[in-house]
């Protein structure tokens, strides 16, 4: 008896109209034809972060009501520091001004990259630093001659 080839079934044909082809395997067999499984791609799962709350006094940041208390316990250490170093800054009177504003703004760049109490202390202290200097140019101590103030204005100490 002579056997036969098989022709090709209507599913093997639509695989390899699609591209698949299935695996070969001996026509002459009575073995139905597998298919190679395709699995699904894995989806993304993500992850539900929980906020992290801050403690709070009469509605006000804790961290935040804070950073100037600390500031102001540390400025006179670290002024009396760096007090040699900004008597060569030629601005005048508010050359501790300017010198613990660019070290603050030097710590906050390069120490500090993480937010935390530590940069809401050096962001307060940036913040205290160019007031003191505001009130030294309103005060006369620094004559900018653009605000049109004599270098004797009459304050009284206050700013405003």
């Amino acid at each position: 008896m002579v056997k036969r080839k098989r022709k090709a079934t209507p599913a093997q044909l639509r695989a390899l109209a699609k591209g698949r082809a299935a695996r070969k395997r001996n026509l002459n067999s009575s073995s139905p034809i597998k298919y190679k499984r395709r699995t699904m791609a894995k989806r993304r799962t993500t992850k539900k972060r929980s906020v992290k709350r801050s403690s709070k006094v009469f509605g006000v940041n804790v961290a935040k009501m804070l950073s100037p208390i600390l500031y102001g316990m540390g400025r006179e250490k670290v002024s009396n520091y760096i007090k040699p170093y900004t008597n060569k800054i030629p601005v005048g009177a508010v050359s501790d001004e300017v010198g613990m504003y660019f070290g603050l703004w030097a710590a906050k760049k390069y120490l500090v990259k993480k937010a935390g109490v530590a940069r809401d202390v050096l962001s307060v202290g940036q913040n205290i630093e160019l007031a003191r200097i505001g009130e030294a140019v309103i005060n006369g101590e620094i004559n900018l001659g653009m605000l049109g103030q004599s270098s004797a204005a009459s304050t009284n100490g206050n700013a405003f």
